[in-house]
């Protein structure tokens, strides 16, 4: 076989699946370089081995590159998870009147748990976060569906897909858990551990789940919604961080209430939604604890009340004080 050919084929067979050039020049280079000598390219499948693609400072900067550049990702949002993060107002202010820092065009205020813009100094809605991770999860969805299909029919070799495929879900892990977080400044070394163990066992499912289709144990159907479950895994990492962050000042308590979107739901989310308001931390993330897994389409509110009045709040669908 003819290398440089087959490496023509498969970075032809990725661009004409949605990959940017690069990414499909990165994945065929890297079968290339690790593949063994003997095996044929269009049916090998990597072994399990020490993940190369996991957390570090370069990987950190790849998501952080694909944020920036992403068709979804409105222009006025590049910068949002370069956010410098402050404990409340009055530092926010502090921060900017620094006139070495004016460039900076977001601050996240861990008192309220929202992101601000700097000047003029105002909060991004929340509502307009959750909108922005639901338009690049679709838009993730759809990619990795032409991705599959693909797959299946033979357009892109396993390594290659699988190779792709431990980027993206690289990406998107990070670029999610940040944007829950308050920006990548708000993130901790624990969560970036965290993150990295959640890899490791995305990547070796991963693996597992080439195998299924070159094996022919599943179908094109059963995959696509396979493939998608892995995007929704990643939203889960939203949810989990913009929870962690909710801190309820003095005489205050933090509630929360699960809702749906326009979707068919599973019985599980019907009956979280119908719970509404609750303490927090007592209904299950998007993606979790329900028979629909992390194809889950439901979001989170969250507020902090005056914990005298929690009776009025607890198990209502209150809209307002």
């Amino acid at each position: 076989m003819n290398i440089e050919r087959w490496a023509e084929r498969q970075r032809a067979a990725l661009i004409d699946a949605g990959v940017h050039p690069l990414d499909a020049e990165i994945a065929v280079q890297w079968v290339i370089d690790n593949l063994p000598p003997g095996e044929d390219p269009d049916i090998w499948i990597p072994a399990r081995r020490v993940i190369d693609n996991a957390i570090d400072d370069a990987g950190i900067m790849d998501s952080k590159a694909y944020w920036l550049g992403h068709e979804n990702v409105p222009s006025r949002y590049r910068m949002l998870l370069s956010a410098t993060p402050v404990e409340d107002e009055d530092h926010g202010r502090d921060i900017r009147d620094d006139a070495t820092i004016a460039l900076l065009l977001y601050l996240f205020l861990r008192n309220r748990n929202q992101y601000y813009t700097q000047k003029p100094f105002r909060p991004v809605a929340q509502r307009n976060v959750r909108n922005l991770l639901d338009a690049l999860v679709n838009a993730e969805e759809r990619a990795v569906s032409d991705l599959i299909t693909a797959l299946h029919n033979g357009d892109i070799a396993p390594a290659v897909w699988q190779r792709h495929m431990e980027t993206q879900l690289r990406r998107l892990h990070l670029n999610y858990r940040s944007l829950g977080n308050g920006g990548y400044a708000n993130m901790s070394q624990a969560e970036m551990v965290r993150i990295n163990d959640i890899l490791r066992s995305e990547y070796t499912r991963l693996g597992n789940f080439v195998r299924d289709i070159t094996g022919g144990r599943s179908s094109l159907a059963q995959s696509q919604v396979r493939g998608q479950m892995y995007v929704g895994t990643a939203r889960v990492n939203y949810w989990e961080a913009t929870e962690a962050q909710w801190v309820a000042p003095e005489d205050m308590t933090t509630i929360e209430r699960r809702m749906l979107t326009p979707a068919d739901h599973c019985v599980d989310c019907l009956g979280y939604a119908d719970r509404g308001w609750s303490y927090l931390g007592s209904l299950p993330y998007p993606g979790n604890g329900s028979i629909c897994l992390s194809n889950c389409k439901c979001y989170k509110l969250y507020r902090n009340v005056p914990s005298a009045e929690l009776s009025l709040w607890i198990g209502t669908g209150r809209a307002s004080a």
